[in-house]
């Protein structure tokens, strides 16, 4: 903490934003924690208390970033600290964590919940502060989610933001290493409990507004692992405990020898050929949602294995390609028309004589050709059905059915309804129709190589497949499962998208990022989390403008 270090930056943060450093001690341990004080439209308000009597927001940063960074950062950037203070004209504290910065000891899950209860106790208490809003990014949001279920039934709580988090430590673990054991390693080598590091469990118990920003791309907290997942795994399974899974022992060894899985009624509605009342009954189970990824992998070893399908693996291999980061790379307008004139050179080459869709649909197999539909069906929670399936994991397959079923679009929780477009423009609102292929036939998306299916048109594309290729008796009853289970799983989201205030309310909403881990939002999504932050925390307690502004 040299003049040339923290020391420095921390004046930087003083004259830039106003901010002002204070300790605060933990009275339970009697720990001093460095925090500071951002002021609304950051400008130093007339007190001499520690932080003024205004509604406030408690910013629990991610791992490892110290309060004093925020000073590298202007005014006007896109950061969160900044755009509460200027934007809502909120003032915000920060502090850092036990073993960073000035504040000694070493990091934990149970000691960073408790060193922000006793900030929130002593902003209300002390300093006179009437509502707050937490707002927790990465491992940040541990510490929020454990805030806020402290404050629960209190109306001193305003609103909880779980921003980029997981569901908890434990699978977090399990996922970012690779290793189902690394769990019980990590309690072993830390000490530390899971009761301590389950923001999902804190997240279910809180009351009030609450939202969850997630990414399903995000390189630090898988999507299974995410808290998004929990809360929508706990909501359609009744599982509150989200860990890694695998098939058992049955299916993963039909899934080994390649045995196509038989079709199981038994998993499905009664009536699972039409959206009647028998829908209504049905609950979604692990071992339906296991069954549905053994058929997946079923169909997607046919389509490795068929010759006629691999001209067009790179056709494939771009429908399923929903990353909105390299979609960010690749589809710039011009690489954008070159990929469309090498997909149709590359149609053109694979079939003798063209049209290239009905060259395709004629040589594949009816396994590969149900595959090349499902692996483009969008889950409306910023990833298609074919990534969550690459691999037998039936951790990913849960968490990408659990998620479309819980925030479908058109649901009161979801805050921006997407679709998936691997030729949508990040510049523009309407995709470049110079850069679809020449084949694309907007009338029906199941006939375009590269268009996202809704689910239900998924499932009435797998029915049209059956119709008319009954005689392709291996990979039958797994596509006729897969039909029916997307057709019961449609119905479940709609029934869901129209679900009562308060069922929504004790959900929470949902905000589907494209960002990445700890990057800045884009403008739409940060303008949709500001408009639900002003819908249900901040109208009652958005303190006006400061005198001279409009």
């Amino acid at each position: 903490d040299s003049g040339f270090g923290l020391s420095l930056l921390r004046a930087e943060l003083a004259v830039s934003h106003g901010a002002r450093q204070v300790w605060i001690t933990n009275p339970r341990d009697g720990a001093r924690l460095d925090c500071c004080v951002i002021p609304p439209h950051f400008r130093a308000p007339a007190t001499s208390a520690a932080a003024a009597a205004v509604p406030t927001v408690l910013f629990c940063a991610p791992n490892a970033v110290l309060y004093e960074s925020f000073g590298m950062a202007s005014p006007d950037g896109p950061g969160w600290v900044a755009t509460y203070a200027r934007t809502l004209g909120l003032q915000v504290v920060v502090w850092n964590l036990r073993g960073y910065g000035r504040t000694a000891g070493a990091p934990s899950p149970a000691d960073n919940g408790d060193d922000g209860v006793a900030i929130a106790e002593y902003l209300r208490e002390t300093c006179g502060v009437p509502r707050l809003l937490v707002h927790g990014e990465s491992i940040g949001g541990m510490a929020a989610t454990h805030v806020a279920h402290h404050f629960r039934d209190q109306p001193f709580l305003a609103a909880l933001v779980a921003d980029r988090t997981f569901a908890n430590l434990a699978v977090e673990a399990q996922y970012l290493t690779g290793l189902a054991a690394s769990a019980a390693l990590l309690r072993l080598a830390t000490g530390w409990r899971d009761r301590d590091a389950d923001s999902l469990a804190n997240f279910a118990a809180t009351t009030c507004p609450k939202l969850i920003a997630a990414d399903a791309y995000d390189h630090m907290i898988p999507d299974q692992s995410s808290l998004k997942a929990g809360v929508a795994i706990l909501h359609e399974l009744g599982d509150a405990r989200p860990r890694r899974l695998d098939l058992d022992r049955r299916l993963a060894l039909a899934d080994a020898r390649g045995d196509p899985p038989a079709f199981r009624a038994d998993l499905l509605p009664r009536q699972h050929h039409h959206d009647d009342d028998d829908d209504h009954q049905w609950r979604l189970t692990d071992a339906a949602v296991a069954h549905f990824l053994a058929c997946a992998r079923h169909l997607a070893r046919a389509a490795a294995n068929d010759p006629a399908a691999r001209p067009f693996s790179r056709l494939f291999a771009a429908a399923a390609d929903d990353d909105p980061r390299r979609r960010r790379r690749r589809h710039s307008k011009p690489r954008r028309k070159r990929l469309a004139a090498l997909d149709a050179e590359e149609l053109g080459r694979a079939a003798d004589d063209p049209p290239p869709l009905a060259a395709l649909d004629d040589r594949l197999l009816l396994e590969a050709r149900a595959w090349r539909l499902l692996r483009r069906v969008d889950g409306h929670c910023g990833q298609s059905l074919g990534k969550a399936l690459e691999r037998a994991d039936l951790g990913a397959a849960r968490a990408w059915v659990c998620s479309y079923a819980t925030w479908p679009n058109g649901s009161p929780d979801k805050l921006i309804d997407g679709v998936l477009d691997p030729y949508a423009s990040d510049d523009d609102d309407d995709p470049d129709p110079a850069a679809r292929p020449p084949d694309d036939d907007r009338d029906d998306p199941a006939t375009r190589p590269h268009a996202a299916l809704a689910v239900p048109d998924a499932a009435d594309a797998l029915d049209r497949l059956l119709d008319h290729d009954r005689d392709q008796a291996p990979g039958l009853d797994a596509i006729k499962f897969i039909a029916a289970f997307l057709r019961a799983l449609a119905a479940k989201a709609k029934r869901n998208a129209s679900a009562s205030p308060a069922a929504s309310h004790r959900l929470g909403s949902l905000l589907v990022l494209g960002c990445g881990h700890n990057a800045p939002y884009s403008i739409k999504e940060r303008e949709a989390c500001l408009d639900w932050l002003r819908r249900n925390a901040l109208r009652p307690l958005e303190p006006p403008p400061p005198p001279g502004t409009t």
